[in-house]
């Protein structure tokens, strides 16, 4: 079985979710949460990417508190980018200036790499858009990663 941290930012909130896999793009959920960021602390930063530590660190804290110590991938929720094909994308140095300098957006979105970052090379997109299956529209997209059916493009 492979671990994957999924990760979808909003504007007031971040959630993760840890999905086990055993074969190439299914990903059952084990557990959920949504942090929950008050205006209080957000107020702090004058941009969305200066939160990048701090949404980082609630993350490392929900990893602690379930006792996740190893994950074979993580997949952050797609950001605000150049345009690009549909796929699966490897966080590179380029990507990571782009939306730390917010070059394409001031989006919640663009923290799903900067964060998943902290964690692995490497992110996934959301297939699904919206609703409530895109954070297993993640996992399905590590899954398939990690058991090589689907290669990362470079960025």
């Amino acid at each position: 079985m492979k671990n994957i941290l999924v990760i979808n930012p909003g504007s007031t909130s971040t959630k993760v979710a840890i999905y086990k896999s055993n074969s190439a793009g299914k990903a059952d959920e084990i557990f959920s949460e949504t942090i929950t960021h008050s205006a209080k602390d957000l107020d702090k930063f004058e941009t969305t990417a200066s939160q990048e530590a701090f949404r980082a660190k609630a993350v490392t804290d929900f990893l602690s508190k379930n006792n996740i110590t190893e994950l074979d991938c993580c997949a952050g929720r797609g950001a605000t980018v150049k345009s690009l094909s549909a796929g699966s994308y490897r966080i590179n140095e380029n990507m990571l200036k782009e939306l730390r300098t917010e070059k394409y957006s001031n989006h919640a979105s663009n923290l799903g790499a900067l964060i998943a970052h902290t964690y692995v090379d490497w992110i996934a997109p959301v297939k699904i858009f919206a609703g409530e299956h895109e954070l297993n529209a993640l996992a399905e997209a590590g899954s398939r990663y990690i058991f090589g059916t689907e290669s990362l493009k470079e960025y």
